[in-house]
């Protein structure tokens, strides 16, 4: 990420970053660039040095793109290997606010140092991405939660995908848009979370006590998805319904 320090117009890139700037951009002193803070700040500069860490000359503002009308708090499943990057991967492009991994009644909870570096690979994936799709907000990937702790936060709507063969009672549409005003949303955009099983799906008494929280249970029609893949096509689903901007 960069450390920016707008009012001595100056920015400076980490290891990783400058990396980037030189071996993968092939960019220089003099080069034109754009930085972001990872949270919703962005500015365009000249490359001042390209040494082991890399400055930026800030020259001005740049109004970042909007975020989405609702923030949303992707809760996922724990995953096996690079399916986790991929979550995170796609949940940025497509607007999360934060994404936690949920540890289920069917996922084994890593230890320490496996959470603790895999934490590390997940938020180089979500800056990776927000630098792709042009994103200035990076979102927060959380530690790893249980799905009491995660139905304890306050949230306009609680969303939880059902697979089709739990049998759960579950509408075929998407949710509609959180109400900004509703007393357990507070600040200016609603908030919402979505809740996604891990490989294994949820078990009758998660499904139960979701719902007992508030959860809407909701199906993406007749298929059952991949675990990396019902967060995309999910997140997708809800800004047809609530709109992007």
């Amino acid at each position: 990420m960069s450390s920016v320090d707008w009012p001595a117009r100056t920015a400076e890139l980490d290891a990783d970053e400058t990396h980037h700037l030189r071996k993968v951009l092939r960019l220089g002193r003099g080069d034109v660039v754009r930085v972001f803070d990872g949270a919703g700040r962005e500015w365009e500069g000249a490359v001042a040095a390209a040494g082991r860490k890399a400055t930026v000359s800030l020259e001005r503002v740049v109004a970042a793109p909007a975020e989405p009308p609702v923030v949303v708090t992707l809760a996922v499943g724990l995953l096996k290997g690079d399916q986790m990057d991929t979550v995170v991967r796609e949940a940025t492009a497509l607007g999360a606010a934060a994404i936690t991994p949920l540890v289920t009644a069917r996922v084994v909870a890593p230890g320490r140092a496996r959470v603790e570096a895999a934490r590390d690979r997940w938020r180089r994936v979500a800056i990776a991405s927000a630098k792709q799709c042009g994103r200035a907000v990076v979102p927060v990937v959380t530690e790893p939660a249980t799905l009491e702790a995660v139905l304890s936060e306050a949230y306009g709507v609680r969303v939880m995908l059902a697979e089709p063969e739990t049998g759960a009672a579950t509408g075929a549409e998407a949710p509609a848009k959180p109400d900004a005003r509703a007393p357990d949303v507070g600040g200016a955009r609603p908030r919402a979370l979505l809740l996604v099983g891990p490989e294994g799906g949820w078990t009758v008494d998660e499904l139960a006590f979701a719902v007992s929280r508030g959860c809407r249970t909701w199906r993406l029609g007749p298929r059952t998805l991949k675990a990396e893949l019902a967060p995309t096509v999910a997140l997708s689903a809800l800004w047809a319904r609530w709109g992007w901007e």
